[in-house]
C-alpha cells in the first residue's frame, strides 16, 4: 500500500474481512482517529470478501494512527473483523 495523506480525497480503502460477505446487509469501516473520536464509514462490496471504501473530504483530517475495524451484519451472523492500522502523513499544505 502507498502512503496515504492528511486530507487525501478518492484514496481507496479496501479491507479483507477473510470471509465470504455477499450476504451483507450492513459493510461499515469503524474508524479510530488520533484523536480518539471514533466515526463510521459506509462501505461497499468488493469481492467477495472486501470492503471497499473510497476517502471524502474530511475523513483523514488530522496526521497520525488511524484504527480500522470492519464490521457486518449478514442473515446468520454479525460482528466486527480484527482491527487494522495505518498511518496517515502530513500532506504539507
Amino acid at each position: 500500500m502507498s502512503k496515504i495523506y492528511k486530507n487525501d480525497v478518492g484514496t481507496i480503502i479496501l479491507v479483507d474481512c477473510g470471509i465470504n460477505i455477499t450476504t451483507a446487509t450492513l459493510r461499515e469501516l469503524k474508524v479510530k482517529k488520533p484523536n480518539g473520536t471514533i466515526v463510521t464509514w459506509t462501505g461497499v462490496q468488493e469481492g467477495t470478501s472486501q470492503i471497499k471504501y473510497v476517502l471524502q473530504a474530511g475523513d483523514v483530517d488530522l496526521e497520525g494512527t488511524y484504527v480500522i475495524q470492519a464490521k457486518v451484519t449478514m442473515p446468520t451472523w454479525s460482528g466486527r473483523g480484527e482491527e487494522t492500522i495505518i498511518r496517515l502523513y502530513r500532506d504539507w499544505e
